[in-house]
């Protein structure tokens, strides 16, 4: 069942240039009632396409710019397209810019009133969850204040609490899990996923990309006004972030043009201790392209310049999944201290068949041997990719749950 149908939005903007920007020529323009301007035309959406379904989330992400703010708006309906239609099937609210219906003037009571009449609620409906939304947002005895006079984490609460509380069938939200403080995130981040379990349907604009994970069932990319991709949570987000921080391109389909897997961030990279001069992961050098699989051996072999003797560190590799949390981390065998000033080679192999099908970074650090801890990382090394290979069998070869992978010869057979 369909809680929201989007069909083929488009809406363009006229930008005004002034080109006359000199004195003579602004007093020119008063005496002559011309004016020096040249207009520009912006596509902000372009035939934007997708459905939600009843009780679905659906997250949306994209470079600013990419036109999700201008769709959520419409959404909302701040503006209006220039061509398509929309069609909702249910009561929706929305948050865009936190706090933005308010009335500085108002009270915290009076904007709650007045939002939620304006959202098609009556007052005996909005006395039901008043309490529930002013303790939600920890106004407390401000209630009763201005909102001009609340600070800035206040009137985020209270904005987020209201259309949190008001029982509508589709939510629309522009970035609120950035709102207030970590301990107010969190708190966020529970209402929401009990909203999503409990049925209601939820369009959600996010840059924090765990969270789309963790909450949406589908996830959009959008690009220069238009849905560029569509998919699951985990593939977008991978997706996203091969374009975004390598800049590389990829097919109608959403696979890497070339069959690029491997690519790294730089040649030589360094800092006061000492300068990578070279990397080569399988075989494939440094600043060049090829293939990883599942069922390889993982060989690296990094190239190094100690810049003085007796550096109090050992070397390590942390492995991070493509939202930067650590996956594992490998130290070398013998500390920095015994070497002197120079030229040295660091390498190492892990097992086949450990990592599952993902996007993984490496980072090289410098660990004090006192204790282990981290002293510094250097530079996010190499970006890495594995997948799988082609092979005739009804082997299940999609993404499995899970950083790893390990091989397994579990058959089942008959007693």
């Amino acid at each position: 069942m369909l809680a929201l149908d989007v069909k083929q939005l488009s809406k363009k903007f006229t930008i005004n240039h002034q080109s006359g920007s000199s004195f003579k020529d602004t007093i020119s323009g008063w005496l002559t009632n011309r004016t020096f301007k040249n207009t520009t035309e912006f596509q902000a959406l372009n035939k934007v396409s997708f459905q939600l379904k009843s009780g679905e989330v659906l997250g949306i992400i994209g470079e600013n710019g990419a036109g999700k703010s201008t769709l959520l708006k419409i959404l909302s309906g701040v503006t209006y397209p220039d061509e398509g239609s929309i069609d909702f099937y249910g009561r929706s609210a929305s948050v865009l810019d936190i706090g933005s219906g308010f009335h500085p003037d108002l009270t915290g009571r009076e904007n709650i009133e007045l939002n939620g009449q304006l959202y098609g609620f009556s007052n005996v409906e909005l006395d039901k969850i008043f309490d529930q939304v002013v303790q939600f947002s920890g106004i407390g005895e401000f209630i009763d204040e201005p909102v001009k006079n609340y600070s800035s984490g206040m009137y985020l609460r209270l904005a987020f609490s209201l259309v949190a509380h008001i029982r509508a069938d589709i939510l629309i939200f522009d970035e609120v899990l950035s709102v207030g403080d970590a301990a107010f995130q969190k708190q966020c981040n529970a209402k929401l996923t009990e909203l999503k379990n409990a049925g209601n349907s939820i369009v959600l604009v996010s840059h924090n990309l765990n969270d789309v994970m963790k909450l949406c069932d589908k996830v959009i990319i959008m690009e220069s006004g238009v849905v560029k991709h569509t998919g699951s949570p985990y593939e977008m987000v991978s997706l996203y972030l091969e374009q975004s921080l390598l800049n590389r391109k990829v097919n109608s389909s959403g696979q890497p043009e070339g069959n690029i897997d491997v690519n790294f961030t730089g040649v030589v990279l360094e800092n006061q201790y000492l300068g990578v001069t070279d990397v080569e992961i399988n075989g494939i050098q440094a600043g060049k392209s090829g293939a990883i699989f599942v069922e390889d051996e993982l060989s690296i072999k990094i190239s190094l310049n100690l810049k003085s003797a007796g550096l109090p560190f050992r070397l390590g590799l942390i492995m991070r999944d493509i939202t930067g949390n650590p996956v594992c981390s490998i130290n070398s065998d013998t500390a920095l201290q015994s070497f002197a000033a120079g030229d040295y080679v660091w390498e190492g192999k892990l097992n086949a068949h450990i990592f599952n099908t993902a996007v993984f970074y490496l980072d090289l650090a410098l660990i004090h041997d006192e204790n282990h801890l981290k002293s510094l990382i250097i530079q996010s090394l190499v970006y890495i990719k594995f997948s799988d290979k082609l092979d005739e069998d009804n082997i299940y070869k999609g993404r499995y749950l899970g950083f790893f992978r390990p091989a397994s010869n579990w058959r089942v057979t008959a007693k």
